[in-house]
């Protein structure tokens, strides 16, 4: 159910509260948030329920798109990658491509206070937290690191039909 949940929303955050230590195992492989044991300790709880909040709050910014008329918020985690295409910046989320007037410098500023944002190329900024979890990557500087050739074939099988590939 929690690997249900996550696909409908990637910035659930999932507590699991039971006196089965045997769940704790898959508690982990589901990454649940926590996993308190019973019988619950109310000073655990409302620390481990405040740091979700706080938690949720630095991860789930919403930033404004806009494109001549149009207008849309996205959650910048659900951001994949940014590029250019025909002289615009296109914004490919998980469940859709955005284009925007903006350049790509400006993307790069507006989005340097959020650490889980690496440009590998002068052209791509990537959510680095998609690609470690689509590729089971466990160092955030990894995405520095990769060649222009595993760039570009992340950003081939990312395409606007399968974005489920990176929930």
């Amino acid at each position: 159910m929690s690997a249900q949940l996550k696909k409908v929303n990637s910035n659930i955050i999932i507590f699991i509260i039971t006196s089965h230590d045997a769940y704790l195992d898959d508690a982990m492989d589901l990454d649940v948030f926590r996993y308190l044991s019973k019988p619950i300790d109310n000073n655990r709880f409302f620390r481990a329920l405040n740091t979700a909040i706080n938690y949720f709050h630095s991860n789930t910014q919403i930033i404004t798109l806009e494109y001549y008329d149009e207008c849309y918020s996205v959650f910048t985690s659900d951001i994949v990658y940014i590029t250019i295409e025909e002289r615009k910046a296109a914004i490919i989320t998980r469940q859709k491509k955005f284009y925007t007037n903006k350049k790509l410098s400006y993307w790069k500023e507006k989005l340097k206070d959020y650490d889980y944002f690496a440009q590998p190329h002068y052209s791509y900024l990537v959510n680095q937290t998609i690609y470690q979890r689509h590729f089971n990557i466990n160092e955030r500087h990894i995405i520095t690191d990769i060649t222009i050739q595993q760039l570009y074939t992340i950003v081939k099988q990312i395409n606007i039909k399968n974005y489920s590939m990176f929930i």
